[in-house]
């Protein structure tokens, strides 16, 4: 078989965002907050198209989470003038366990990104700390995937994870919010299934040309595996989206 792994010009319209799958919930804020929040610790509400806590706090740790109990998601939210604050996911409120990413934190003197792994209340240290992302009071858009035991955290639209954790602690639980700033509030909220795997086509692992050779294979069968775009079809718009997806090193 003839390889044709020439490049495609097109606009990748932030790749991942261009995979069609449905939503499992979004939230702007415009029309106040979604009834589906919990609001159960920090007196939430939405000012200006935007989530806020009113009494921001890490003791007790402030939190509004959504109904939904998974396990694999995707978790997008912008997250405005960077401060302090966070993402919970695989959260059991009754336990009070779970996974926070906190965005900043450091009592506000935090330019990254970390992780806590939180038991009963208990919470690890800091870890997959990742510094100089960002300056004081940013707005960044922040995605959370997770997928089995593997926590990615992704900032404005990369396909490269910024930080990640593994832990087998939690199978699934809630994902919601985290406030710890007066200044910074959320905005534009979308909680998806994570998007498919795409540039590792053969899942060994790796993004390299194996995977070129075996999307080509299936794609020119008309292989419903090569519609990563998830569109219902097999096209030059799959080819597109697994080039940009290989080049951009995105699994």
């Amino acid at each position: 078989m003839k390889l044709r792994a020439s490049r495609f010009s097109f606009v990748p319209c932030l790749f991942l965002a261009c995979i069609s799958h449905a939503q499992i919930f979004t939230d702007d804020f415009n029309a106040g907050p979604s009834p589906q929040w919990s609001n159960e610790r920090g007196n939430w509400t939405a000012i200006d198209g935007r989530y806020d806590s009113l009494a921001p706090s890490n003791n007790p740790t402030t939190r509004s989470l959504l109904p939904y109990i998974l396990g694999d998601l995707s978790f997008e939210v912008d997250v405005i003038g960077l401060v302090d604050g966070g993402i919970w996911v695989r959260t059991d409120p009754d336990s009070d366990s779970g996974v926070l990413l906190v965005t900043g934190g450091f009592l506000g003197m935090g330019r990254g990104l970390y992780w806590h792994i939180v038991q009963h209340g208990t919470y690890s240290v800091a870890l997959g700390r990742i510094d100089g992302l960002f300056t004081a009071n940013q707005n960044v858009r922040i995605r959370v995937v997770v997928r089995g035991d593997l926590y990615t955290a992704y900032v404005n639209g990369s396909c490269t994870p910024a930080t990640s954790i593994t832990t087998d602690l939690f199978s699934s639980g809630r994902v919601g919010l985290y406030d710890f700033s007066a200044q910074q509030s959320f905005d534009n909220v979308v909680l998806d299934l994570p998007p498919p795997i795409i540039a590792d086509f053969n899942q060994d692992g790796g993004v390299d040309g194996a995977d070129v050779q075996a999307f080509f294979e299936a794609w020119e069968n008309g292989d419903s595996a090569s519609d990563v775009n998830q569109d219902g079809g097999v096209d030059g718009a799959d080819v597109e989206t697994f080039f940009f997806a290989w080049e951009n090193g995105c699994a």
